[in-house]
């Protein structure tokens, strides 16, 4: 079981980072992060880090199509399609 300490050490760490690197680009820390408040039975805080990385991910693959156009896909669609996925799953 993980301590409670590693999982509020792992959320300042994110947050630090989110001040530089947008989120986004840190899927993995932030699935990492709801699995370990999910094993800790916060399955609020679990719910609130998936979802508001889905409508994230939603957003930023939205301006991606828009840049693209309609004919003109870009390969970090379907590499953030992905990722969305996982995260419904």
């Amino acid at each position: 079981m993980i301590p409670n300490q590693d999982l509020e050490a792992h959320q300042k760490h994110l947050n630090i980072r989110s001040l530089v690197i947008d989120n986004s680009e840190e899927i993995d820390s932030y699935i990492q992060f709801a699995k370990m408040s999910k094993e800790l039975g916060n399955l609020t805080l679990n719910t609130t880090v998936l979802y508001k990385l889905k409508t994230e991910l939603q957003k930023k693959l939205k301006s991606v199509n828009e840049m693209a156009g309609s004919d003109t896909q870009f390969k970090n669609s379907s590499q953030l399609l992905e990722k969305k996925n996982k995260l419904d799953n």
